[in-house]
């Protein structure tokens, strides 16, 4: 997926404001330069100047919205607000997706991305990468364990099989919030 290039930090600091406490941001008003007529940058000003921006949270879940005719996530506009760099990727720490405080973004990699999912809600076993598995009908179900495309092996007590995972996440640093329980924002515009 090409990461859509925002505009310059320069240009999103003159468009909005963020606070990294709260996490959100708000639009600037504009300068009279940058409409046709009078009538629309007055209008323009007295509906946004100073109101929350990218408030909408998409099908995804993150926040998002418009930016001079691009739809864009919020994150992602924060990211290179504060750094002035386009990120591969911004990774929600805690893994709720309308938290854009500063303190849980990050910049990752794709893959250092997947190394903090939340736990699948179809899991049995309560532990990413640990499954439940009958080799034939009939048998004994043993815990298959797996780290990426890797088996780890089989195990028949679920405690040794959890231990072994753990410490291959810890092995090829996984985040330490890798494999939490999903976790949905209390409000949709949280």
């Amino acid at each position: 997926m090409a990461t859509i290039k925002l505009p310059r930090k320069e240009r999103l600091i003159q468009l909005l404001t963020y606070d990294p406490q709260s996490g959100k941001l708000h639009w600037k008003a504009r300068d009279r330069s940058e409409f046709a007529n009078a009538r629309s940058w007055a209008t323009w000003n007295a509906q946004n100047a100073d109101k929350p921006a990218f408030e909408t949270v998409g099908r995804n879940g993150y926040h998002r919205g418009t930016l001079e005719g691009i739809s864009v996530q919020a994150h992602r506009v924060i990211w290179k607000l504060m750094t002035g760099v386009d990120a591969d990727q911004v990774d929600h720490i805690n893994g709720v997706r309308t938290d854009n405080t500063w303190v849980n973004l990050r910049s990752v990699t794709a893959k250092q991305n997947r190394k903090n999912v939340a736990l699948l809600s179809s899991n049995k076993t309560g532990v990413h990468g640990v499954m439940l598995y009958k080799r034939w009908p009939g048998s004994k179900p043993v815990y298959w364990v797996r780290i990426g495309t890797k088996t780890l092996g089989y195990f028949e007590d679920l405690d040794e099989a959890i231990q072994v995972r753990k410490t291959a996440e810890i092995q090829r640093d996984y985040h330490p919030n890798h494999g939490r329980a999903q976790r949905v924002p209390s409000s949709i515009g949280g």
